[in-house]
């Protein structure tokens, strides 16, 4: 239960980091910066080179003029390969905050969705008295937990925020994993306490049934003087002696197991850490002359 609720902490620290995190927004003409979680739909972000998107976002121009630029997938499908992308066609010349605080336009998409592999929508922007469209398609949005990379900036304009992000339409609430020996260990424990309870309750039975003298025994008090005469039963008594029958016979669940096999994932998982962060131990060798 401990290790359960420190990994819940860990995930609580996790999050509150990433709602906190700070991102760049324009704003009245203006770059200034906010916590990712005060985020809304229709801002429109600036994201430098290897941060990361803080939501769904269409793409209105990057720091290249043909509005192409790069973005790493990992968090998403586990692909670290670069996957190449590009602005929308009627905002990708609007490379500075001036131009793009200049634009009056909207952005028509679909409902949230899971589907990382489709995305449909359309831009409208008034150029020269005219309204002009474009089409949006996945080429043109990036998804929160995605990484830019290989491009200075870009700006984009913020469509899904929050549950309805791509990444987060895809995260479930699954139960906790258990391995098989934990499992396995589990069930021989709730036998091993079920037995336990049966011995308390049959022990504390029989010590009433047959063990002592009542008031209402036929048996007479002055055969057992030796036990202080007659005992009053009651719910304090019965209390105390299934606690003591409960000492008595706590050794039958074999707790040293599963104190033996946490220990060791916690071992185990020590060592797996430092593999991870690639810590090599370097030994020294004393080479001796052959003689």
């Amino acid at each position: 239960m401990i290790k359960q609720g420190y990994e819940d902490f860990c995930r609580h620290r996790a999050d509150r980091e990433l709602n906190t995190a700070p991102v760049t927004l324009l704003r009245n003409g203006q770059l200034i910066t906010v916590k990712s979680q005060d985020v809304k739909v229709g801002d429109i972000l600036k994201v430098e080179d290897t941060h990361k998107f803080a939501a769904d976002m269409v793409i209105l121009s990057t720091s290249a003029s043909t509005g192409k630029f790069f973005v790493m997938t990992a968090n998403l499908d586990g692909e670290t390969n670069l996957k190449p992308m590009s602005a929308a066609r009627l905002t990708k010349h609007c490379r500075t905050p001036e131009q793009l605080s200049r634009v009056a336009g909207q952005i028509e998409c679909e409902q949230p969705s899971p589907d990382l592999h489709n995305f449909l929508g359309r831009m409208k922007m008034r150029m020269n008295e005219d309204m002009e469209l474009c089409s949006l398609s996945l080429e043109n949005l990036v998804m929160r937990g995605t990484q830019l990379r290989n491009t200075d900036y870009v700006f984009g304009c913020v469509v899904y925020t929050g549950k309805d992000t791509k990444m987060s339409q895809n995260s479930k609430s699954t139960a906790n994993k258990f391995s098989t020996v934990e499992v396995t260990m589990n069930k021989f424990l709730l036998i091993f306490m079920a037995i336990l309870v049966a011995e308390i309750v049959i022990c504390t039975s029989l010590k009433y049934a047959i063990g002592i003298d009542s008031p209402s025994s036929t048996r007479s008090a002055e055969n057992h003087y030796y036990l202080g005469g007659d005992i009053v039963v009651g719910g304090e008594l019965v209390a105390q002696d299934f606690f003591s029958f409960l000492v008595l016979y706590n050794y039958i669940i074999p707790i040293r197991n599963v104190v033996f096999c946490f220990i060791t994932t916690i071992y185990f998982g020590e060592v797996t850490f430092f593999i991870d962060k690639n810590v090599v131990v370097m030994e020294r060798f004393v080479i001796s002359p052959v003689h």
